[in-house]
């Protein structure tokens, strides 16, 4: 159910000024009333490899903004991975990145979240995309060892475990739901500062046109 929240009245100041105070509004209506619509599978998070088909789709024709993949050990495009949760009738992914040390520099905000503390990457809410709910768009990972694993795939697979523990720790599960949905609701509303609003993908846009993709 929507929860209606009365239009706040603030006192006449600089357009920017008004826009802050309506951002820091909404920023509060989510995460101190706790207020949060989108939800996980089973209460967990998991971490879903996704085709590049679709990710390729979804970039030339809707938004280009969709994250490219990135390069692995053996030369070739490892898909990328990312949170797998749920926005109504709509299955959303929120793309993570490999630890960088430019994480050091850069601090958590309404779009970007770093898991613990950067050690084991970050969190790009700016780039959550929906995806069609089909296991040949998208595959639970599997973070378990084999005697076939390369030291490269051990490390791989190292790190997603770690991730995996990070965000599922409660009130780290809480956080992403909640800085998803607020960041959505945001753009959507536009309520969004436009320096933010220029690095996400058009959630919109791809929701009603991601449906498209031919499988």
């Amino acid at each position: 159910m929507k929860v209606e929240i009365p239009e706040a009245v603030y006192p006449t100041k600089t357009k920017w000024e008004r826009k802050k105070r309506s951002i820091l509004f909404w920023v509060d209506h989510f995460f101190i009333l706790g207020v949060v619509m989108w939800q996980l599978r089973d209460n967990r998070i998991v971490l879903i490899r996704i085709s590049m088909e679709y990710t390729d789709f979804l970039r030339n024709t809707i938004e280009s903004k969709v994250p490219l993949e990135h390069m692995g050990s053996d030369n070739l495009p490892r898909p990328f991975i990312g949170i797998l949760i749920m926005n109504n009738e709509h299955l959303f992914v929120i793309p993570l990145t490999s630890p960088k040390a430019k994480h050091a520099r850069m601090s958590n905000s309404l779009d970007f979240h770093k898991i613990n503390g950067g050690e084991y990457g970050a969190i790009n809410f700016n780039n959550m995309f929906p995806i069609i709910n089909d296991d040949r768009i998208y595959q639970i990972i599997d973070t378990g060892y084999n005697s076939d694993c390369s030291e490269a795939e051990l490390q791989y697979r190292n790190l997603v475990r770690n991730q995996l523990t990070w965000l599922n720790l409660s009130h780290n599960k809480a956080l992403v739901l909640r800085k998803a949905e607020n960041l959505y609701n945001l753009y959507i509303s536009g309520e969004l500062d436009r320096k933010v609003k220029r690095r996400c993908c058009n959630f919109m846009k791809l929701q009603e046109e991601y449906m498209n993709f031919q499988l």
